[in-house]
């Protein structure tokens, strides 16, 4: 395989950090994980910044680890975007004014294959370098925040 998914991620930073795992592991289609990058793609070229990934795929036994409520979610492509596709997310280490640029441009961008992003979620609090936004394109609408 491959090192780079597209030409800005590598494969590394798609993989479950814990198990190493790759969505297509889990049987996950291969084109669905693609699309969201080209989504990522188009997102990044319209920011002009690297996109700094913290999180992308866990599998569904590590998401319900670390989740707060035990459930699986877009982090695990366990759900759906509104045009039927697996639904994904990326969490990305960003902050300050950079963080509401990145979210301003990511509710911008859609693709005709898979839409846009339709969730935020936004950890604002500790050092700048642990705080991210959290994207995904299931198939609601919502934001919120992480609680301390």
């Amino acid at each position: 395989m491959a090192k780079y998914a597209s030409p800005h991620f590598t494969w590394a930073e798609v993989q479950d950090k814990e198990s190493g795992k790759l969505p297509m592991d889990i049987g996950i289609s291969e084109d669905d994980i693609l699309d969201f990058l080209q989504l990522l793609e188009s997102i990044r070229g319209e920011w002009g910044h690297p996109i700094n990934v913290s999180s992308f795929f866990r599998t569904p036994e590590h998401n319900a680890r670390i989740s707060s409520t035990g459930l699986t979610g877009p982090h695990t492509g366990s759900q759906l975007t509104r045009e039927g596709k697996q639904a994904f997310a990326v969490d990305v280490f960003t902050s300050g004014k950079m963080a509401k640029d990145f979210i301003q441009v990511a509710l911008s961008v859609e693709l005709p294959v898979i839409g846009g992003i339709n969730g935020i979620g936004i950890k604002g609090f500790g050092t700048h370098r642990n705080r991210y936004v959290h994207i995904d394109n299931l198939a609601r609408e919502a934001s919120w925040t992480y609680p301390k």
